[in-house]
């Protein structure tokens, strides 16, 4: 008798060569990154925070030229309040105390550096000035480089206490602003504007 012997293979177990599972994914689990990952993920970090350095300090600049034209306003403002006071208060005067009010005007670069000189009663009484609430103030554009170090002017104002001094002396300037281009002032006399005035001469104040 010759035996025969059988053998049945079932398909989905039969052995198969080829790469295995880690070559099929790409990378293994355990690998680490390649030279030129490192150097793009760096590059790109790189990038990314040179844009935000950008953006952050250009934030920053706008913020502090926002400020700064905020100050310069309000700096603005405060003198022309101030100018206003003192021509609300001012007084018509004379004889010994002078012109009432003086106003000139002059061309000086690019706009007008006019000056006006008044008297007002915004004067404060104190015991070292005790001269009564008089006082003459002048307003006026310079470029006394005590105060300037640019090509614009500053703005000053000089007061003067004691109208009736023996001597007259000059009044030391208040800084009021700095780097003014231009100062204008003009005069209505009911039915048009002047450029300049002068109560010597002007009949209608």
């Amino acid at each position: 008798m010759n035996p025969r012997l059988s053998v049945a293979l079932d398909r989905s177990s039969a052995l198969v060569a080829g790469p295995g599972p880690a070559s099929r994914g790409g990378r293994s689990p355990g690998a680490g990154f390649t030279l030129i990952e490192i150097l793009v993920a760096t590059l790109a970090f790189s990038v990314l925070l040179v844009a935000l350095h950008s953006v952050f300090f250009s934030a920053l600049e706008m913020r502090r030229e926002g400020e700064l034209r905020i100050q310069e306003v309000q700096a603005a403002q405060q003198v022309a309040q101030l100018i206003e006071r003192d021509l609300r208060n001012g007084v018509l005067t004379g004889g010994a105390l002078g012109e009432s009010l003086l106003g000139e005007t002059e061309t000086e670069g690019r706009g007008r550096a006019d000056r006006i000189e008044l008297i007002t009663s915004t004067g404060t009484i104190t015991d070292d000035q005790p001269y009564g609430d008089l006082q003459r103030v002048e307003s006026y554009l310079t470029r006394d480089s005590r105060w300037t170090n640019t090509a614009g002017m500053a703005l000053a104002r000089g007061v003067t206490r004691n109208l009736l001094a023996d001597v007259e002396e000059e009044p030391e300037p208040q800084i009021l602003l700095r780097d003014v281009e231009s100062f204008e002032i003009s005069y209505y006399d009911g039915s048009s504007w002047a450029d300049s005035w002068d109560t010597t001469q002007n009949e209608n104040t």
